[in-house]
């Protein structure tokens, strides 16, 4: 594996860091790595998602611009 060291990280970002990583009780330095790890991983195509969306919207007949209850979605959803 690599090691990466970082120069001039400015004291609030490290700060910040430092305050994340304890919040969900990790090394700063897996927390970089998993920071990293998120930020550099590959994105689906944007065909994809808006596939994904219309997919979404046929299963609840959605159609875009109008306004739905979105809580009677989430109740039929978790009654099924």
């Amino acid at each position: 594996m690599a090691t990466l060291h970082v120069k001039d990280v400015p004291d609030d970002v490290y700060s910040a860091l430092k305050d994340r990583a304890r919040q969900s009780g990790r090394s700063i330095a897996e927390e970089v790595r998993r920071m990293l790890a998120h930020a550099t991983r590959p994105r689906r195509p944007i065909d994809e998602v808006i596939a994904g969306i219309e997919d979404i919207r046929k299963r609840y007949s959605l159609a875009p611009g109008h306004d739905h209850d979105i809580d009677r979605f989430l109740r039929e959803d978790r009654d099924r």
